[in-house]
């Protein structure tokens, strides 16, 4: 015996497994398996169900034959009775008693023929009074007034039959045949009820037809197969009708076993029988009624196989209906699945179809028809992504090939700004040194963020070009807030923006343009406003030209240029929006807090 623990850890172990395997199988398998146990569960309850109903209609059945058969003893017993009544009313007719007392007496033995005479006469309205009646006979003494067939008995057995009578008070005695179960015999004592003497006079033994009156009694029964056979058995436990030809059976056995009512037993040679035993009115007399089990249930058995049969055959027909639809279902996504694997194995797709899955509107053509359209996407963001990687390719050779020599560059600005110092020019001098400058700033490519400070810086060296070409027409302020210095800012973003207040304000006027620059901080985001006079935006501009819609002349491509970098870099929320307010065209850019540390280190306030 294992301790409650490690059963429990071994059955658990043993779970497990199981649970694992179950997980392990194709969904298909899985589903079908569920749909086995539902299937089985509700089979059971069903089979279960028919099997009481079957039960209790089986009940309702034997019932209705029990009634049957107890209405056909009623009928027996019925008729028995009308052969005692009449035994009886035999015995108390005065015609008979008086001939009686004549051919007893010892001394009118000369009357003896004319009251056997009369004493036969007063027996014919019995005889005829009863179709069963076989034969009636008196017995007196060794007299014997026979009517019908008469009654074989001899001198000793009709004394016994006489002796026995006399100690039943006048009550009737029945007596089996003992050389035919065709026949019963009723007897009865002859008493004198003149002056009320009750002296024995001698004996009434009536014979009647027992074959008749049962098949008589059985007659409400139309078919004669159904009939059975009727058992009877005397005080004694002898037979007394119907045994069936050498079958061995003990009556009296099956008698004690199904007293009261009915039951289903096997008689000898295993033949099967409906079995109904009581007891009829003559006192001590049994019967046993048999049927034929086969022949009286035989439709219903058939019915009950049938039903079997059909339900066992319907589970069957629905398993198999079902494994099929789930075969049909399932490999709908083993397909995809083997798609998946071809895609991703590189292989082409061309061989799976495609075509049915186009109008299944169900759960299996939007799965088909999105996996569709997903490599479809998939193999347009690569051929995208290809033409983009060569379009670099390109890019950067060209750049390469257009790439001036940066010493070069700086020490050709440096002679001409010596040259200018040396002819006295300081405004060529000041232009070439800004101009050195902002190519500094754009040639360096280490540092995509730079300071604000550091950017209003590389601004300064634009205005000072701008304001030696346009003197006192240009009137240009910035105005910063507290610490927003060393905020970190895209390197040459606010130039490309003033340059376009420039472009578009003192190039197509003549009038003194103000341009304004306001750097402050809203919440967690740093704006950066560039405002100036003398222009204004078309509506939606940005979106205009980003569609095409509008056409970019000069730098609206910078514009959009900018607006990209912003987006690449700190997502959606940020980028350009123009308005126009207070009589002056504005753009302001709007990017997250961002400030670079001692250490070099960034830190951001998003």
């Amino acid at each position: 015996m294992y301790p409650s623990s490690a059963k429990s850890t071994f059955w658990g172990r043993r779970m497990k497994a199981w649970k694992g395997y179950f997980l392990n199988q194709k969904l298909a398998k899985k589903m079908l398996v569920i749909v086995v146990i539902l299937v089985a569960a509700i089979s059971f309850s069903f089979f279960t169900s028919l099997h009481y109903l079957i039960r209790s209609y089986d009940d309702n059945m034997y019932r209705l034959a029990e009634t049957g058969l107890k209405q056909t003893i009623g009928d027996l017993n019925r008729r028995l009775n009308d052969i005692s009544r009449l035994a009886g009313d035999i015995a108390a007719d005065m015609d008979v008693q008086e001939n009686m007392i004549v051919l007893g007496a010892p001394d009118m033995e000369h009357m003896d023929s004319r009251a056997r005479g009369q004493a036969y006469d007063a027996l014919y309205p019995y005889y005829d009074n009863n179709e069963y009646i076989l034969s009636i006979s008196l017995f007196v003494n060794s007299c014997v007034v026979n009517m019908g067939y008469g009654a074989d008995l001899d001198s000793e057995k009709r004394l016994c039959i006489v002796d026995d009578l006399s100690v039943r008070n006048g009550d009737a005695m029945w007596l089996a045949q003992e050389d035919s179960r065709d026949t019963i015999a009723c007897a009865r004592m002859i008493r004198q009820r003149k002056y009320l003497k009750f002296t024995d006079l001698g004996a009434v033994y009536l014979i009647a037809d027992l074959d008749a009156m049962i098949q008589d009694s059985m007659q409400d029964i139309p078919d004669e197969d159904d009939r059975g056979i009727l058992i009877l058995m005397d005080e004694h436990g002898r037979l007394v009708s119907g045994e069936l030809e050498g079958d061995g059976t003990d009556y009296r056995n099956i008698w004690e076993k199904s007293h009261g009512t009915y039951q289903i037993l096997r008689i000898a040679g295993g033949k099967r029988m409906f079995v109904l035993s009581g007891e009829l009115f003559i006192e001590g007399w049994k019967y046993v009624y048999l049927l034929d089990y086969n022949s009286l249930f035989y439709h219903l058995s058939t019915v009950k196989m049938i039903m079997i049969a059909a339900s066992a055959l319907s589970v069957l027909l629905f398993l198999l209906i079902t494994r099929r639809v789930l075969v049909n279902i399932f490999g709908h996504l083993e397909l995809l699945i083997r798609k998946i694997h071809a895609y991703g194995q590189g292989q082409e797709l061309s061989r799976y179809p495609e075509a049915v899955y186009r109008e299944r509107q169900d759960e299996i053509g939007q799965l088909h028809r999105t996996f569709h359209e997903m490599t479809h996407s998939v193999k347009i963001l690569r051929d995208e992504n290809y033409d983009k990687q060569i379009l670099l390719r390109d890019t950067t050779i060209k750049m390469l090939r257009q790439q001036i020599n940066p010493h070069f560059l700086y020490n050709t600005l440096d002679t001409i700004n010596w040259m200018a110092l040396g002819s006295g020019s300081e405004e060529i001098s000041t232009m070439v040194k800004a101009l050195a400058k902002l190519y500094r700033a754009s040639a360096n490519n280490t540092d995509e963020l730079i300071s604000v400070q550091s950017e209003l810086e590389y601004l300064d060296s634009y205005i000072q070009i701008q304001k030696i070409r346009y003197k006192d027409r240009l009137d240009f302020c910035t105005w910063l807030e507290d610490g927003v210095q060393q905020y970190l800012i895209p390197k040459l973003c606010i130039q490309p923006l003033v340059e376009n207040a420039v472009k578009y304000s003192l190039e197509c006027s003549m009038d003194v343009c103000m341009i304004r620059v306001d750097i402050h901080r809203s919440g967690k985001m740093l704006l950066v406003k560039v405002s100036n006079t003398g222009s204004a935006f078309a509506e939606n501009v940005l979106e205009k030209l980003g569609t095409g819609e509008l056409e970019s002349q000069g730098t609206g491509i910078g514009l959009l240029n900018i607006e990209q970098r912003l987006k690449l870099l700190y997502g959606g929320e940020c980028g350009l929006r123009a308005i126009n307010e207070n009589g002056m065209a504005a753009v302001i850019l709007t990017i997250p807090h961002q400030r670079k540390e001692e250490n070099g280190a960034c830190n951001s306030s998003r």
